[in-house]
């Protein structure tokens, strides 16, 4: 179970869904263990069942940490929205991003 202060995201949704594949992997006592999740929120919670950690999902993440933690560095996509919480000023991060990206065009879609 993991307890949100904030809106619901999917991210939340996935951060237990590591948890549950992690668990069985890192720690004897729950190897042969399966078992649901929860992320609750103020007004409401999301199950998280067994079989939504999916082979998959497990192939997926064990890709994922294989990027993370490789030799070679990761494929960096800064944004706005981290940039602004971060100590780090433009002088020192040349990957920095200062202001929010708008979009401008037209189209005839709508």
């Amino acid at each position: 179970m993991d307890a949100k202060t904030g809106l619901l995201k999917a991210s939340d949704r996935v951060q237990v869904m590591i948890y549950m594949r992690a668990l069985p992997k890192t720690n004897p006592a729950f190897a042969r263990i399966t078992f649901d999740g929860k992320v609750v929120y103020k007004s409401r919670h999301n199950i998280i069942t067994a079989d939504e950690i999916t082979p998959e999902f497990g192939k997926r993440v064990g890709e994922l940490m294989k990027e993370v933690c490789g030799v070679e560095e990761p494929h960096k996509a800064p944004s706005f929205g981290e940039c602004k919480y971060c100590p780090v000023t433009s002088a020192d991060c040349v990957d920095r991003v200062e202001t929010a990206k708008v979009y401008e065009g037209e189209t005839d879609d709508f």
